[in-house]
């Protein structure tokens, strides 16, 4: 009986986010999600559509600025899911959002 040996290459893994910005994420992601549900739900906005096709409604009522620097050239279709630029769309938010709490 023998033993096959072999070396693992080591990985660093990426240090963590400290526990101070997990928690602001945390509090721009709860504020995001009131501000998106708000918007979703008030009846002379967005709340007249279907969830599935007021994407655009929602978003452009979170931050015009934002939606216009990342969805207006091409807008969402009904129901489509861009990872990638609602990414962009959160990231955008949440600076508009830092600026205006000052």
């Amino acid at each position: 009986m023998f033993f096959i040996a072999y070396s693992l290459p080591i990985y660093e893994f990426p240090v963590e986010a400290s526990s101070a910005a997990k928690r602001r994420n945390k509090k721009f992601e709860k504020e995001f999600r009131i501000l998106q549900n708000a918007c979703a739900l008030e009846k002379t906005k967005c709340g007249s559509l279907i969830p599935e096709e007021n994407l655009n409604c929602v978003n452009l009522c979170i931050s015009s600025k934002c939606y216009d620097s990342i969805f207006a050239q091409s807008p969402l279709e009904d129901g489509e899911v861009d990872y990638f630029r609602e990414r962009a769309f959160k990231k955008c938010a949440s600076y508009e959002m830092k600026r205006k709490r000052g």
